[in-house]
């Protein structure tokens, strides 16, 4: 196959850079509209990207599991999905910038960059400028993917599109790689893509892994057809080596979501759910225009009917190369494309169901046989920039011109016109914790979830009624716990007590059993086991005074992983060093960064990066109730402070509610929140004795407030009797003063 540059001179580079711009319109268009898309899933994503940036302002870079997610019980989201999608926006949220307005930039760079990567491998696949431009604006604007941001919001598939190019450019700059350090250049970028997609969307990855595995197998048997064997085994084992290594350097997120499915809602779930959302050939495209988008609940979503045109144009195509003996490369390339285009529609229609089912443990997790939308929609992309090349071949520079934009119009006025755009909102998105508990709460679901998947199994209550009075009725009342608990260490992940009892006791904490959290007494482990219908994280208390920690610590299977991403980092080392062989002075500069940046994301995700926030520990006596202590990082005023309350419920007791008072000097109440004991959704039926409440309550400051270091009035009352305070033991009011809250500039 003739090689093209993968960029022109300038003029062409030009033009290519004002296409993505043009092409990116639409994307631009999405990103910065004021309203969002009412989608299903958008709205939890972004609660993701809240809650991670929260977690990384303490220092958690990699928190396996959300604390305030499912009612403040705790959710184990990012220790099985895929994390990646969601750091460009958190970071961005850090700077200063709102949830939405992050995540739309966010989702806008990964058009441009999927655009840019899709010209250039169209490019170095030796197609005409014009042709691997329509690729590219196909690829950007295919229905499928405007259906994932404005439908379904699905928005890591969304952003995942961008690796698939980046891995096929990669992948084919690697098989042609004819110097050791050109190889262990491409294979390690290769590689790096791979990685890339998998922590983006593991599915999309799956899904991305068979389309390359049909696509090589199909070169490499054309090519055994026509006797040209040279130098296959060696680019064959190249290959697998790049993704090989992306699955190694993802392995530190991938193995424990694949070893740990079975602890939670993900391995419960039955195997056959793709069967409902099989689409009929009958039906299997949309001859309408412009297209019209299904709506979310739909179980099919057909493809535009305009695919017919290059997918029958590229059969076309291969049929008179074959006939007319064309070159071998090509002839493999449009062969190669044509069956993965052809073999990704199929396995949408019922007739692949068999395959489904030979490989169900597989396949089965994809949910959705629609999902091969996704390999469809960058094999059309070729497809077309294929037959668009042929088309113009002996054309002069007018008439590709008029060719090329009257097919640009039609594919984008065919997916823009009809799209679902939002229309613009009368108030920004509520990205709030507060909404996401509301929501969960008037839906019936746990954790900014559908279906509950990363719900603990050990969490028999219903999912509906966790944030609600059992679903059971009240529990028989407990026996009242005679222990004292002191608070010691706060952090995003873990909590330190003191906890003194003459005779022992079961202490539970409001956070779900998971094998993750570890308890330990006196600096020693203890066994832990779920308690109770929410299946509470719970270990016995030996009497006497004791030194009480909880954390969240590494599971074998997350070691293992650590392990697998370290061998892959390593490998990495030596590719460095192969490539940059001959160059001593950017080798050892290249190797320090690579090993340096290994030793960052090694302890970020050790946790030994997490910061602990200032306690104030208070041991205070209520009767139902002992505050064992605050935890509060400085506020600034004109913002929401954050106060941690931890409490000991010693009995049961009605519902109560926490009062909360920043006082001036002369005791005058600058800021107040009067709120439910362990807020709306954990009702006192829920608070058994012997179980430690860590509640976090916004204080909201004025503008106004001056810099210094205010006292606090903490109290208790029976719900709406806020003239009945109860009183602290030992006390002469029915509060307590001597917390602190520093307010900062």
């Amino acid at each position: 196959m003739q090689r093209n540059p993968i960029w022109q001179p300038t003029a062409r580079l030009g033009r290519t850079l004002l296409v993505i711009l043009l092409g990116g319109g639409a994307a631009l268009w999405l990103s910065m509209l004021q309203g969002w898309p009412d989608t299903p899933d958008g709205a939890f994503h972004l609660q993701r990207v809240r809650a991670l940036s929260e977690a990384l302002a303490q220092g958690v870079l990699f928190p396996r599991t959300f604390p305030d997610f499912a009612f403040g019980y705790g959710y184990p989201v990012l220790n099985f999905y895929a994390p990646a999608f969601y750091y460009p926006p958190a970071l961005l949220h850090l700077l200063g910038l709102d949830v939405v307005t992050a995540t739309r930039l966010t989702l806008l760079a990964t058009v441009l960059i999927s655009m840019a990567a899709m010209i250039g491998f169209l490019r170095a696949l030796g197609l005409r400028p014009a042709a691997a431009r329509l690729g590219a604006l196909v690829f950007a604007l295919f229905p499928y993917r405007i259906y994932d941001y404005l439908v379904r919001g699905a928005l890591p598939e969304f952003a995942a599109f961008m690796w698939l190019p980046c891995i096929a450019w990669s992948m084919l700059a690697l098989a042609r790689a004819h110097t050791d350090q050109r190889r262990a250049a491409t294979m390690l970028v290769a590689g790096l893509c791979w990685a890339g997609l998998i922590l983006t969307h593991n599915l999309t990855a799956l899904l991305a892994a068979v389309a390359c595995a049909i696509a090589v197998t199909v070169v490499v048997a054309t090519q055994y057809a026509q006797g040209k064997r040279t130098d296959i085994a060696p680019a064959l084992w190249r290959l697998a080596g790049a993704f090989v290594l992306g699955v190694l350097l993802s392995a530190w997120y991938s193995v424990p979501a694949l070893l740990e499915t079975g602890n939670v809602g993900i391995g419960q779930e039955t195997l056959n759910g793709y069967a409902n959302h099989f689409v009929q050939w009958t039906s299997l495209f949309d001859w309408r225009f412009p297209y019209a988008y299904p709506a979310a609940a739909d179980t099919t979503i057909p493809l535009p009917g305009w695919l017919v045109i290059p997918a029958l144009g590229v059969i076309l195509l291969l049929l008179h190369r074959t006939a007319a003996k064309g070159s071998a490369a090509r002839t493999a390339l449009i062969l190669a494309t044509v069956s993965v285009l052809l073999v990704s529609i199929w396995l949408t229609t019922a007739s692949s169901a068999f395959v489904w089912r030979v490989f169900a443990p597989i396949l089965s997790r994809l949910q959705f046989p629609w999902r091969w939308q996704a390999i469809v929609t960058p094999a059309v992309s070729v497809a077309l920039a294929l037959l668009m090349h042929a088309l113009l071949k002996g054309r002069r520079g007018t008439q590709v011109r008029i060719i090329a934009l009257l097919a640009a119009t039609f594919v984008t006025s065919y997916t823009v016109t009809a799209a679902p755009w939002p229309r613009a909102a009368n108030s920004p998105v509520d990205t709030s914790r507060a909404a996401m508990l509301a929501f969960d709460a008037a839906q019936g679901q746990v954790g900014a979830t559908w279906t509950a998947e990363f719900l603990p199994r050990w969490v028999a209550e219903q999912r509906w009624a966790i944030g609600r009075e059992p679903s059971d009725g009240a529990p028989p009342p407990a026996a009242p716990v005679d222990a004292e608990a002191t608070l010691a260490g706060d952090g995003y992940m873990h909590a330190a007590y003191a906890i003194h009892s003459p005779n022992g006791v079961a202490l539970r904490f409001n956070r779900f059993y998971y094998p993750a959290w570890a308890v330990h007494v006196d600096g020693a482990r203890v066994a832990k086991e779920p308690a109770g219908n929410l299946g509470l994280l719970a270990a016995p208390i030996p009497s006497g005074q004791r030194a009480i920690t909880l954390q969240w610590e590494a599971t074998p299977a997350v070691w293992l992983g650590r392990a697998l991403t370290l061998l892959g980092w390593l490998f990495g080392v030596r590719l460095i060093a192969r490539a940059l062989q001959g160059q001593r002075a950017r080798k050892a500069w290249a190797r320090a960064g690579w090993i340096a940046l290994g030793l960052l994301l090694l302890a970020g995700s050790s946790g030994v990066t997490a910061r602990s926030l200032p306690v104030q520990p208070s041991g205070v006596d209520f009767g139902p109730l002992q505050l064992a202590g605050i935890a509060a990082s400085p506020a600034r005023a004109g913002h929401a402070a954050p106060l941690a309350l931890h409490w000991l419920v010693q009995e049961q007791s009605g519902d109560l509610t926490v009062f909360i008072h920043l006082l001036a000097a002369d005791g005058a109440i600058l800021a107040q929140v009067d709120a439910p004991l362990a807020g709306s959704y954990m009702p006192a039926a829920r608070l058994e004795p012997g179980t430690l409440v860590r509640v976090e309550h916004l204080l909201d400051l004025p503008a106004t407030l001056a810099p210094g270091s205010y006292a606090l009035r903490i109290g208790l009352y029976p719900a709406g009797q806020p003239e009945q305070p109860l009183q602290p033991a030992d006390g002469v009011t029915p509060y307590i003063t001597d917390l602190t809250l520093e307010v900062r500039p």
